[in-house]
């Protein structure tokens, strides 16, 4: 630690090079160790000091005397991360002029970024690098049935859009789904499930353009929808959110109340029976051994 301006010096190794990096950062990232938040640190006066003969060219602006304000486009409500990425010339979210409906959408990139994938991300909460979560919720008290939208998807390589929403209750999930959207070429409607053990009082809503650099996807018209009624096609639908998982998951299991829940691990030994007792059972993974498991709904 340091209270006072203090230079400074970092040896080079000799040789001969075409380009350079320069970088600071305030925590210790390059290791993985000893990162802490609220770290802070200031330079100036940053330059190359050679004592082999020849005048190197200058570090640009190493007094930090020159700043220009930016702006970056942003989609009012919804957060995103182009803000920390802008000084690299890249924006993962932007907007498209090819919409489902009005004049616009919101089209979602991943990018490689120092051998890194960053998606295209779109948050409905704060985005923080505070503490705890770094994705803030939203106060959110209601039940609806389907998050639904239109969406046209351009993956990479064999890659899926990325659709998470998290109803919470006092910090602990009582709900929602986790979702992956396949290609699209064409608007296509979505229709995600919600399901709740208890009424929430938070919402975290998270889409992402997915795991490959290059793949691109197009929202628009999302909304959640409060209809009542069951969709025949869709009464004995079957899902598990999320999936995988490490503490706990959902079973979303339809019209299957008082039918029963047989868990499988992959050596055919039952792990678990369950009495479905509602259209969505919290199950409490955290004691499992990691692995696959197979689940078996026994009704109609």
């Amino acid at each position: 630690m340091h209270e006072t301006w203090t230079e400074f010096t970092v040896e080079v190794p000799g040789g001969t090079c075409d380009s350079v990096f320069v970088g600071f950062i305030s925590s210790d990232v390059m290791l993985e160790t000893n990162i802490e938040f609220d770290s802070w640190v200031m330079f100036d006066s940053v330059y190359f000091n050679n004592t082999m003969g020849a005048t190197p060219t200058p570090i640009p602006n190493h007094d930090m005397e020159n700043w220009t304000d930016f702006e970056v486009l942003e989609v009012d409500d919804w957060y995103t991360i182009n803000s920390m990425l802008y000084s690299l010339g890249i924006e993962p979210t932007v907007r498209s002029e090819d919409a489902y409906s009005g004049m616009y959408s919101a089209e979602l990139t991943g990018y490689d970024i120092f051998g890194d994938v960053i998606p295209g991300y779109l948050y409905l909460g704060e985005i923080t690098f505070d503490e705890g979560d770094p994705i803030l919720p939203v106060p959110y008290t209601y039940q609806p049935t389907y998050l639904t939208g239109y969406y046209k998807y351009t993956p990479a390589e064999t890659d899926n859009a990325i659709v998470v929403c998290e109803m919470t209750l006092a910090g602990e999930s009582v709900g929602g789904n986790y979702y992956g959207l396949p290609a699209a070429a064409e608007w296509t409607y979505f229709e995600i499930p919600l399901n709740y053990s208890d009424v929430p009082d938070e919402c975290a809503l998270v889409f992402a353009s997915g795991e490959v650099a290059g793949s691109v996807l197009l929202l628009d018209d999302v909304d959640f929808d409060f209809s009542t009624a069951i969709n025949p096609e869709k009464q004995d639908e079957f899902s598990v959110y999320p999936n995988p998982a490490s503490d706990y998951t959902f079973l979303n299991l339809g019209n299957n109340i008082g039918n029963t829940v047989e868990i499988y691990d992959m050596q055919g030994r039952i792990v678990d029976v369950i009495l479905i007792e509602s259209s969505a059972v919290k199950l409490d993974v955290m004691n499992c051994n990691s692995g696959v498991y197979l689940v078996k709904v026994n009704g109609n």
